[in-house]
C-alpha cells in the first residue's frame, strides 16, 4: 500500500500534524494496522511511504477484501500494489 500525507500537516490546507488522521486498515476481517498515522510514520507531511505485507490469501469467493475504519478523520490510501508471491 502507498500512502502520503497531502492534506494535514503545518503547510498543508488542514493544518495539524501528528495524530491528525488516524484509522485501521483490515483486510478480509483481520487487522493489518490499528491507529495508523501517516504523518507521523512518513516523517511529516507529502512524503511517500509504502507498507508491505505478506502471505494475504484470497477469501472464500477469491476476493481482496480491504476495509479503513476511521479513528480520526478520514481513511487514506494513495494505491494499492498487488504483487503474487
Amino acid at each position: 500500500m502507498h500512502f502520503s500525507e497531502a492534506y494535514h500537516g503545518p503547510s498543508n490546507p488542514g493544518g495539524g500534524g501528528d495524530g491528525s488522521r488516524l484509522f485501521d486498515v483490515y483486510f478480509n476481517g483481520v487487522a493489518l494496522m490499528k491507529e495508523f498515522d501517516i504523518f507521523k510514520e512518513a516523517g511529516g507531511a507529502n512524503r511517500a511511504l509504502r507498507k508491505e505485507f505478506h502471505g494475504l490469501k484470497p477469501n472464500a469467493l477469491g476476493k481482496l477484501v480491504f476495509a479503513f475504519q476511521p479513528i480520526r478523520n478520514y481513511p487514506c490510501v494513495n494505491a494499492i500494489e498487488i504483487i503474487p508471491e
